[in-house]
Order: C-alpha cells, then sequence, then structure tokens
C-alpha cells in the first residue's frame, strides 16, 4: 500500500497583505474557518438589511474591517473618509475572495504521492 502525503502547509498562502493607515501598518488577518463563518454571518445580516438602509450597510462593513484587520480601531475605522472606508472594504474583500476561492499556492510532487484538491468554497461578494 502506498504511503499518501496531503501537505496542507502547501495550500496556506505565504502572501501578506498590508495596509497603512495613519502612519501604523495594518496586516489583513488570512482567512481562517472561523474568520470565513463570521464573515458568511456578517454577510447574511447584511441580506437581511433593506438596501436602502446605507447605516446598518456601512455598520457592517466597519464590522468586517475589525474582524480581518484586527490591528485597525473601531474608532479609526469610523473616523476614515467615507471613500477611503469603501476602496478598503472592496480591497478586503478581494482578498478574502482569493483566500477562499483555491488561488492559494499549488502543491508541490515528491517523492511520494501527494493528493491534490481544489477549494468548492463560494465566492464572497460585498453586499
Amino acid at each position: 500500500m502506498a504511503k499518501k502525503i496531503i501537505n496542507l502547509d502547501a495550500l496556506i498562502p505565504d502572501d501578506t497583505t498590508i495596509i497603512i493607515y495613519q502612519g501604523q501598518e495594518h496586516v489583513i488577518a488570512a482567512a481562517t474557518t472561523e474568520t470565513y463563518l463570521k464573515v458568511i454571518e456578517q454577510r447574511g445580516k447584511l441580506s437581511s438589511v433593506a438596501p436602502n438602509d446605507e447605516a446598518a450597510m456601512t455598520k457592517q462593513a466597519i464590522d468586517l474591517l475589525c474582524l480581518v484587520i484586527p490591528t485597525l480601531k473601531r474608532d479609526d475605522v469610523l473616523k476614515m473618509p467615507i471613500d477611503v472606508l469603501m476602496k478598503l472594504v472592496d480591497l478586503v474583500m478581494e482578498r478574502i475572495n482569493q483566500q477562499t476561492t483555491g488561488d492559494a499556492a499549488p502543491l508541490t510532487a515528491s517523492d511520494e504521492e501527494v493528493i491534490e484538491g481544489e477549494s468548492t468554497l463560494p465566492l464572497f461578494s460585498p453586499g
């Protein structure tokens, strides 16, 4: 019976996205399973908000940012110009999409069989 090795470490992207706000660096956290579940929950809450309830939608966006950029203080987010906030939300959503659609580094073959797989996670979309 052949030994099979599944290298999960090869699936973890080694790229890091850092934002700089008010002179401080903030790392956008990797999409862990826990983060993914929280994002899905927030997305569900957002979908239940009336489309014209911009206040609720903005609060959900702020919650998302604070979740995936834990070093970014909520008070600082609340003081951001709205265009900066929206661009940051777009960046974060794009990053989450990249991390949850299987765009991680490919598995590499070794002397032993390596089993490859694809993510079947759904795409995120703001709103």
